[in-house]
């Protein structure tokens, strides 16, 4: 059987978030790398659900209030979670397991309670899958990811040929298919938005 990843993207944790064509695209960047490999991908896009609010494709994420962090409570406004329910998200795990290997990003650096709980349910009922955490708050908050995560590995930087030693790290032995065409950030893992996301400068404007 062929190995199979699981890429997931957590929830938002915060007072305030919009969907402005908002997609995780380090993480996509991951699945347009492994496509060069023998191997099977799947998504789960914690903030891939949003009511449309315009032409456009923009619109707001469900959100649940869940208690607010004590460093923020003196913010008199309401902390919540967003995007998919935290049942929906079990049964995506269900539906879509049995999986090999686990890549999760963190986007926003604050964001962090949105990986340490996506992460808790994973190993609560899937406790021998390796997970992988890359992206911002991995990269720029090393230390505090790998004390409080819970994560397997913690990858920093840009996504590059350094995934490959890191899968062989886990026994993982995957073989490079001979085909030139690698789909662009594999952007039909998710088929339902009305946008496609363009990467025109890295870091804050």
């Amino acid at each position: 059987m062929k190995l199979k990843v699981l890429l997931i993207n957590p929830w938002i944790y915060d007072f305030a978030a919009v969907n402005l064509w908002s997609k995780p695209l380090g993480l996509l960047k991951v699945a347009e790398y492994l496509s060069r490999f023998d191997l099977e991908i799947d998504l789960i896009d914690c903030t891939g659900q949003y009511r449309r609010v315009g032409p456009f494709g923009t619109g707001n994420y469900p959100k649940e209030i869940v208690s607010t962090p004590e460093c923020l409570r003196s913010i008199p406004r309401k902390f919540g979670r967003y995007g998919i329910s935290i049942r929906e998200f079990q049964r995506l795990l269900k539906d879509k397991s049995p999986f090999d290997l686990v890549f999760m990003t963190s986007i926003m650096s604050y964001w962090y309670p949105g990986v340490q709980k996506a992460v808790e349910i994973i190993k609560a009922e899937y406790k021998d899958i390796p997970i992988i955490l890359g992206g911002i708050y991995a990269t720029l908050w090393h230390k505090h990811a790998s004390e409080t995560s819970g994560v397997d590995y913690i990858y920093k930087g840009p996504v590059s040929e350094n995934i490959h030693p890191v899968l062989n790290n886990f026994g993982f032995n995957i073989k490079e298919k001979r085909e030139d065409n690698v789909p662009f950030y594999r952007l039909g893992l998710d088929d339902r938005l009305p946008f496609a996301p363009l990467l025109t400068s890295i870091g804050c404007p």
